[in-house]
């Protein structure tokens, strides 16, 4: 389907008139002060724009790619995310509470302080990122690949049967034990979960 470019005005309007956004490229646009509640973006590329004090809140957001974007405390709370995908771009303190992903991946981008607490993750990939400080209290995780800089991340309340960590680092993560059943972690990884525990492994 045929992409059409539009300046940060085109799509400024567009959201101010109540259209919803689909098949649009966007590159190098500084999009501050948008309210994107509870409309659609679909098939949409973004390429180095910025978002300040933008909010997706409720949104649909589906086959959208945000490459090297400046993300940086959006809101994503309770917003609908399919095979939305962050590529080396800069996201921390982004809100994703209560979110749903499907099929979602964030790529090489820094994600500190992200709050992806009760969100539901289906099918993503993490991998090359940065979510130090994170938080993912009470996140369902189901068939996700992870391979990122958890430390000092959130996983308590999480749903982590049959999540692999063995290729993350989690120095300093939280866990609830009654949580960890089904969670895959390597043996020096299990130490560290178990000196976090307050357990001594003899």
């Amino acid at each position: 389907m045929r992409m059409r470019e539009l300046s940060a005005e085109d799509f400024r309007k567009l959201i101010q008139d109540g259209y919803d956004v689909r098949n649009a490229t966007l590159s190098g646009e500084i999009l501050g002060c948008l309210a994107l509640e509870g409309q659609d973006v679909q098939n949409c590329d973004f390429s180095q724009c910025r978002f300040p004090e933008c909010s997706f809140e409720r949104a649909t957001l589906e086959d959208v790619n945000f490459v090297g974007c400046d993300l940086n405390g959006v809101d994503f709370r309770d917003a609908g995310l399919k095979n939305v995908t962050f590529t080396n771009c800069r996201m921390t303190g982004a809100s994703f509470i209560s979110a749903s992903l499907s099929g979602c991946a964030l790529i090489g981008s820094q994600a500190q302080y992200c709050n992806f607490s009760l969100s539901r993750m289906k099918d993503c990939t993490i991998v090359e990122s940065s979510l130090k400080e994170a938080v993912f209290s009470g996140t369902r995780f189901q068939k996700c690949t992870l391979e990122a800089d958890f430390t000092r991340a959130d996983f308590m309340h999480a749903e982590l049967s049959s999540v692999d960590l063995r290729k993350c680092v989690i120095d300093g993560a939280l866990f609830a034990p009654m949580e960890l059943q089904g969670l895959i972690v390597s043996r020096e990884q299990a130490a560290s979960i178990a000196a976090i525990l307050g357990l001594k492994i003899m």
